[in-house]
């Protein structure tokens, strides 16, 4: 009977879902980062926190006794993070980031709080880069050998084909990446 009890004072187990992949936008756009919890369970405090490497978490909104916290939220963040209220009841704890901007690329952690556990979710944000009306940008690599294939200068075609090693890089994290053509002629 005493195992009884103590399994209704702590419930059996606390689950957090979130999206398994990253969630990609461009600056200026809003966003949601998924955060689920057990129906069945009622947080006393749910947090979302954004973790930049090599710094403190930077809290961008907090959700507590039933209630939304806005002016707790990091300056960053006041008036751009919200939660779906209608959806609170239901579990639905998604985070809602409007006017996304460049700093705010990288790993949030939705932290939710019962009375006995605690569980988190994470979420990674990742933004496009917008070149104007260029959604990708591109490097062209022209590849030219002089003379034909008599003259002294000339390479021929089987050792231009076979041993010839092009390496492009470039210092910038970009996403999405760039794509390479090399043409020849």
């Amino acid at each position: 009977k005493l195992l009884f009890n103590v399994l209704c004072i702590f419930p059996e187990r606390l689950v957090v879902t979130g999206e398994d992949r990253p969630v990609f936008a461009y600056a200026g756009q809003e966003v949601v980062l998924s955060c689920s919890v057990d129906s069945h369970v009622l947080p006393e405090q749910v947090t979302w926190n954004k973790h930049d490497s090599g710094r403190e978490s930077v809290l961008v909104l907090l959700f507590e006794d039933n209630n939304t916290w806005p002016d707790s939220s990091h300056e960053r963040y006041q008036g751009r993070a919200e939660l779906f209220p209608a959806e609170i009841h239901k579990g639905n704890f998604s985070l809602r980031l409007k006017d996304v901007r460049t700093e705010d690329k990288g790993k949030y952690v939705c932290q939710v709080h019962t009375s006995y556990r605690s569980a988190n979710t994470t979420a990674e944000l990742q933004l496009w880069v917008n070149y104007g009306n260029i959604t990708r940008p591109m490097i062209l690599i022209i590849v030219y050998h002089v003379g034909d294939k008599d003259s002294l200068f000339s390479i021929p075609d089987i050792v231009l084909n076979l041993f010839t090693r092009i390496c492009c890089s470039y210092n910038v994290n970009l996403f999405p990446l760039p794509q390479v053509r090399v043409s020849g002629s």
